[in-house]
Parts: C-alpha cells; structure tokens; sequence
C-alpha cells in the first residue's frame, strides 16, 4: 500500500497579546468619541429643543391672559427665567441670547386685519400704539420668540472634525415661536380696557374670601357685570391691599387630574393667596352628559348606606340617616398637608402652611377618571408692599 503525504507550504502569523490588546482600547476610543460623545450631546441638543419650545409656548400662555400689556410682558420675562431654572434647561446647557432683559424670549403683538388679511408686527417689547387698537376689525395674538444657545454637555471641540459642528463642538442656536390670540385685545396698547376702567376701589380685607357675585365683603358694584376672569380687577385689589406680587401662574386644571403642580411657593409669614378663575369654567363629578357646575361645586345628599357601603371620604353624616358634602369645588393643598377649600374666587387670604402649591376638583368618590371639563386658574403670590 502506497501512503501519500501532503505538504502545504505557507507563511504562519502568530498574533502577539499585546497587539491584540492595543487594537480593543483603540477600539473603544473610537466608540467613544465618534459614537458615544455625539449621542449625549445630540441627546442634549433634542432636550434643549423641547424645552425652549415648551418656555416659549408658555410664555406665550403667560402673557395672553392679561388684560394689559405691561403685565403680559413681565409674565414673559419671570416665566422665561423661572423656566431657565428648570432641570432640563440646566442639563441641556440652554443659555439665554439676548431676549426681554435677558430672558431670551421677546414679546411681539401681531395684528390681523379680518378683512384683508393683512398682518402688521407691533414690537419687540412695546405695545401698540393706541391709535392703532381697533378690535372690531382686527385680531391681535400675542407673539414670542425665543433664541437660546444649546450645549454641548462634553465639548469636542479639541478633535479637529467636531469642532465647528453646533452641539458637538460649539453650542448650537435654537430659534423658535409661539402665539396665542390676546384675550384683551384692547390691553395690547398697554392701557386698561374698558371693562377694566369700571372698577372702582376695593376694600379687600386679609384672609376674607369674596363671592364671584360681589356680595362678599369688599366688592365693588361692579364685578358682577364684568366677564372673562371672575374678578377682573384683581391687580387693582393687590395693590389697595398694600401688597405686591412676589410670582403668579396662570394654568388649567382638567377635572380629571390629580393635584396638578403650580408654580407657587409660599414660603415665608406674610404671604398671602389671591385665587381667581375663568369665568366660563364648568365641570362635572359625572361623566360627559351629567349636571356640570363651576368650581363652587354643589351640594348633594345622599343616604348614609350609599356612603358606607363605597367607603367614600368627606361625607358629614346628619341625624337623619343622610349624608351630605359639597362637591366639584375646587381645592388646594401644600406639599403632602392637609386640602382646603377654595372655591371660583379667593382673595388675600394667608396659606395655611408653606410648600408648593396643588390644585384639583373635590370629587364624590374619588374616581377622578369618569370626571369631565376644565378650570383656568390664576394664582397671585403676594407680600407686604416696600
């Protein structure tokens, strides 16, 4: 029997350890500076985008509810630095580019003539010339733009391609708008409307809550004839009070919702709480279809075995087997204390603590789910005036 042997000739690479060691860190360092690097910083540079979208469109929200100009355009600028503050600004690295005092948001009034169309552009940070004002053939919103530089959280500056690129080796700029129609449209000439020049002095006295229909304790003659806010002159009333404002919000509080957050600290003696809300504003308990009230809420009375066998909270039992609460006002708590009552309209009246402000509709059975509509509520934070 033959044998045959095969020979292969070739050339055997052997790969030393070390070489194969070096290969993986250079390996990584290039996973971190062409991948990972460009993915915190584009990461940053979304977050950066949403929140100056979010700042703008409420800054917009902030200055669309006040019935002059001055005061829309202080909301803008406290609304804009309150949220520059924010968490998310500060991750981002979002910094202000010129704007209202710095604020990077400017405040423009955009007037539309329904007839033809035509838009004129009252601004930045100046109203509009009185003259001008006519609501009954023009349109007025409220117009903010902001412009914010962006980032980078880790600069790639020092690697030559990154360096010139926005948000990887330079802060990027960000430019965005919102608007929102002007509920007075006579205010955006930085004079009271008409309605607002009704009112007449108020006598508010501390820790007094008011009734919507001016028969609380103060009233003018005239709130009950004024619409949109439920007392409208309530600048004029902080201000007769002796009081100034220390921060304000304006925001929406569906019924359905469960404590939602304001922007309202109070933190320190003296403060006081003035409450007001749209006039509009209804909700319901109940599903859609059911009796809805404004955020004084209604009585009801029902039998105590209704309460006992849902175990439902806040319920008086009376000596003659019902039960009884008021429900669908609106209330409002500090931090994690205690609710409390406010209603449609409360004026100068001292927190009962300090913390952060909640709001939320005071339900039957605490099944906020089935609960339908919305309140607008505006919250002043005030202290002792000098």
């Amino acid at each position: 029997m033959r044998r045959f042997c095969l020979k292969f000739e070739g050339t055997l690479v052997v790969r030393r350890r070390n070489g194969n060691t070096v290969e993986f860190i250079l390996s990584i360092w290039i996973l971190i500076l062409f991948i990972v690097l460009p993915l915190i910083n584009l990461s940053a540079l979304g977050m950066g985008y949403a929140t100056a979208m979010f700042l703008v469109h409420q800054c917009s929200t902030a200055a669309t509810s006040q019935r002059v100009y001055e005061q829309a355009r202080d909301n803008v600028r406290t609304t804009s630095q309150r949220l520059l503050d924010s968490p998310f600004a500060k991750f981002s690295k979002m910094v202000p580019v010129g704007g209202l005092v710095n604020s990077g948001v400017d405040l423009y009034v955009d007037a539309t003539e329904v007839a033809s169309g035509r838009s004129t552009v009252y601004g930045p940070n100046t109203p509009v010339p009185k003259a001008n004002v006519d609501p009954a053939t023009t349109v007025y919103e409220y117009r903010t733009q902001g412009c914010f530089e962006v980032g980078p959280i880790l600069s790639m500056a020092p690697i030559p391609f990154f360096s010139y690129i926005p948000g990887l080796g330079k802060p990027a700029t960000i430019r965005v708008s919102s608007h929102r129609t002007a509920d007075y449209s006579d205010g955006v000439s930085g004079e009271a409307s008409g309605t607002l020049a009704l009112q007449g002095p108020t006598t508010t006295t501390p820790n007094t809550p008011l009734s919507a229909s001016g028969s609380g304790s103060g009233a003018s003659s005239s709130e009950s004839v004024l619409g949109d806010w439920n007392y409208p002159q309530i600048y004029s009333a902080i201000h007769n009070a002796g009081q100034e404002v220390i921060d304000e919000d304006v925001l929406q509080v569906p019924a359905n919702a469960s404590w939602v957050s304001t922007s309202i600290n109070p933190s320190a003696p003296g403060q006081q709480l003035w409450i007001d809300l749209r006039s509009e504003g209804v909700w319901s308990t109940q599903q859609s279809g059911g009796p809805t009230y404004d955020a004084d809420g209604r009585f009801m009375r029902v039998s105590q075995d209704y309460v006992i066998a849902r175990n439902l909270q806040g319920w008086t039992f009376e000596s003659d087997g019902t039960a009884t609460k008021t429900v669908g006002n609106l209330m409002g708590k500090l931090d994690d204390g205690a609710p409390f009552i406010i209603g449609k309209l409360r004026l100068n009246f001292s927190p009962p603590g300090t913390g952060h402000l909640f709001l939320q509709i005071n339900d039957d059975d605490g099944n906020l789910e089935e609960n339908t509509g919305i309140q607008t509520v505006r919250v002043v934070l005030t202290k002792p005036a000098g």
